[in-house]
């Protein structure tokens, strides 16, 4: 098992190099509520084309989150172990 550095965590969220990798998770979690909402309201939305953009976006959102936590997990297993 290999330590994930910050600039691979950033590379992996796709982010710039001075962006917080804990606040762009923040983010995508915040992004996702909302993809979430604006999902669930879809008979408000006027165009199926958007709906379903926004919904390759939340799974997007979602593969990145779930690849962060997993580095996470393995670091903190790793930490654990020592």
């Amino acid at each position: 098992m290999t330590d994930v550095t910050a600039a691979e965590i950033r590379a992996a969220l796709g982010v710039a190099d001075d962006v917080d990798p804990v606040a762009a998770i923040a983010t995508m979690r915040d992004e996702n509520a909302t993809l979430q909402a604006t999902i669930a309201a879809g008979p408000g939305l006027p165009d199926a084309a958007e709906v379903a953009q926004m919904r390759r976006d939340l799974a997007d959102a979602q593969r990145r989150y779930l690849t962060l936590e997993s580095k996470r997990s393995a670091e903190i297993r790793a930490i654990q172990t020592k």
